[in-house]
């Protein structure tokens, strides 16, 4: 179903309502005034709806107009009388100051929260505006000062100074109750503070029908922006005017057509207009808004095979450089409402601030699919990438790749691939250089891993397959070895009335050509928490030393210590050895259980580059003395 202009706006104010009046009450403490402040953005954002859908940032723009407003409004001196209207709207109580909900703090409150309280009450507009934007919106006092349009210096300032005091009040109300101070309750405790003020916000009889009302008044007062009528609003945007105000243009003052491709914009994703056949799409722009408490900018929105895509930033990301992706997907031509969040195992591009990347299998919810989705996206300049979907191990112990050109069009590819979603996927675009955000599990399946031969085998044929693309029917796969481990593998400080013994899984994987594939499972003893745990999950290395010994190290909390698990078949003992010429540090020879596998605690480890291992027989015989080959997990993406 395709939404009017006008049923988009409605239910983007009915969706919106309840933050943005939160936080008109945060700054004005006045629910009449927050009332007529959220009506009146609202109203006024109705005027430059397509605007703002063009640009991706209703919400934002919405957020802007009522901070300022309410800022403004309780900055000024309040027009009128009491119970006389303002701008032609509702009567509205003149108060002076506002007065304090009826439903103020619980008689039986927490008195360190009532101290807050009262804090925030007598803290000013511009405080409580810091306060409203982190409590609804998560915003720092940064994203605040870029709402507001006022200097940073100044919005900075005004959160420090709120700080200070409430900090100063939370030790002074602890210490009456005997209780010491507590700097990481101070969070807590402004949240609950703030919980008890927002209990003055009534609910509306309908938002939207308010917002209609005021919008008459805003027709009116737009043929007379000079006048009166226009004075409560044209005078909330002054409060901020300073000499080091920045440069540039106020939030919601941008262009509604897609920037030039050498537009600055370009240069990181939060920034980046919104493309796509469906990216004006009223409710797209609803959905982006109404899924994302703490913002989110809309990148790309179209239908691609039988898929509905919708691709979003979060604007709250704390990585740089990087993008945090959120994607709702599902039937082709599906209503936006009816769109759910893509189960994504990886959300993340990291290293650039300019490049999108995103698989998914086609076919909504229908992960066995054959087919998938290629999503690039970068600056309109970026004319081609290329992709590599799996991976192919050699008997040399390396990695290889076949690569695909992918052409771009205004910086902009998106394609269905007639193979499955592959773990493997890399690609290659503007600089960057790795796996796209993707649905497919990080590597052995979506189950748990059971430490089962058979089981573990089955789960290793199905991830190499994925990845590779190898039939699992034509791998071989050996058990090298199922073996107790003396003690806990996992924890060495675990304390059991048990002290059973962990167990290790070793499987040897041949791919046809030959290569050879190392995984280890391992479960403990029972004492520390957890199930089986992956130490190796398909490592490929060189072929002829496909018989060395398996050495993956484990945790030890002990200082100076290092503990390492060694699989040797047949082994009595095993050793570790430095290769300096002094061969230091060096461990005890330990006993092996099962003559299979042991626990190598080394002191002392960090003083090695590399080590040497050193097994016997019961003999006393050495079966292997030196370094085993090193191996590359299969989704080394740098190889």
């Amino acid at each position: 179903m395709t939404l009017t202009v006008e049923d988009d706006f409605r239910e983007f104010v009915v969706a919106c309502w309840p933050d943005l009046e939160s936080a008109a009450f945060l700054v004005t403490l006045d629910p009449e005034r927050a009332r007529v402040v959220t009506a009146e953005s609202l109203a006024d954002l109705h005027q430059r709806w397509r605007e703002a859908l063009d640009e991706g940032v209703p919400g934002a723009r919405a957020r802007s107009a009522v901070l300022t407003a309410a800022v403004g409004a309780t900055s000024l001196p309040r027009p009128g009388r009491p119970g006389r209207p303002v701008s032609g709207g509702s009567p509205v109580v003149e108060d002076d100051p506002p007065a304090p909900s009826e439903e103020g703090p619980d008689e039986q409150a927490d008195a360190v929260v009532d101290a807050l309280v009262t804090q925030l009450r007598a803290a000013t507009p511009l405080e409580r505006a810091v306060v409203a934007g982190r409590a609804v919106w998560a915003m720092a006092p940064e994203e605040v000062a870029g709402s507001l349009g006022a200097p940073v210096g100044s919005v900075r300032a005004a959160a420090a100074s709120l700080h200070v005091r409430l900090a100063t009040a939370h030790d002074a109300a602890r210490d009456a109750q005997g209780l010491p101070p507590a700097e990481w309750a101070l969070e807590r405790d402004v949240a609950d503070a703030v919980d008890v003020l927002l209990r003055g916000v009534p609910d509306p009889p309908d938002p939207a029908a308010l917002v209609s009302e005021r919008r008459r008044v805003v027709r009116r007062r737009s043929l007379l922006v000079a006048g009166a009528g226009a004075a409560l609003l044209t005078g909330a945007g002054a409060w901020w005017l300073s000499s080091d105000r920045p440069a540039g243009p106020t939030p919601g003052s941008a262009a509604a057509t897609l920037p030039g491709p050498d537009d600055p914009r370009w240069a990181r994703t939060s920034t980046w207009h919104p493309r796509g056949a469906l990216a004006s799409d009223l409710g797209v722009q609803a959905l982006v808004i109404a899924r994302t408490a703490s913002g989110s900018r809309l990148l790309w929105a179209d239908d691609v095979g039988d898929r509905r895509l919708v691709v979003a930033v979060a604007l709250d990301y704390s990585l740089s450089p990087g993008s945090d992706l959120r994607v709702w997907h599902g039937p082709r031509g599906a209503d936006p409402r009816a769109l759910e969040d893509a189960p994504l195992t990886l959300t993340t591009i990291e290293g650039v601030r300019d490049v999108v990347a995103l698989t998914l299998p086609q076919g909504f919810r229908g992960l066995g699919r054959s087919a998938s989705t290629l999503v690039v996206l970068g600056r309109p300049t970026v004319r081609s990438a290329s992709f590599s979907r799996l991976v192919r191990p050699t008997t040399a112990g390396t990695i290889e790749r076949d690569w695909v050109e992918l052409p771009l069009k205004d910086g902009v590819a998106a394609t269905v691939l007639p193979d499955p979603v592959s773990a493997a996927m890399r690609i290659r675009v503007a600089g960057f250089d790795g796996p796209p955000a993707t649905t497919d599990p990080l590597w052995l399946g979506r189950d748990l891993v059971d430490v089962a031969p058979a089981a573990f085998t089955r789960a290793v044929h199905t991830f190499v397959q994925r990845v590779t693309g190898i039939p699992a029917t034509r791998l071989r796969t050996e058990v090298v070895a199922d073996s107790p481990v003396s003690g806990s593998i996992l924890d060495a400080t675990a304390i059991s009335a048990t002290d059973g013994d962990g167990r290790v899984v070793a499987l040897r994987t041949v791919t046809p050509e030959g290569a050879v594939l190392s995984s280890v499972v391992v479960t403990d003893d029972g004492r520390a928490e957890g199930g089986a745990v992956v130490l190796r999950p398909a490592h490929v290395l060189l072929a002829e030393s496909a018989s060395d010994p398996i050495v993956e190290r484990v945790s030890d909390m002990r200082e100076g210590f290092a503990r390492y698990l060694v699989v040797a078949p047949g082994a009595a003992s095993v050793q570790m050895r430095g290769t300096s010429q002094s061969a230091y540090p060096v461990s005890e020879p330990v006993a092996t259980k099962g003559k299979a596998a042991a626990v190598v605690p080394v002191r002392n480890a960090g003083e090695a580059a590399t080590f040497r291992v050193v097994t016997r027989d019961a003999a006393g015989n050495t079966l292997f003395d030196g370094v085993p080959a090193a191996t590359r997990f299969l989704l080394d993406l740098w190889s």
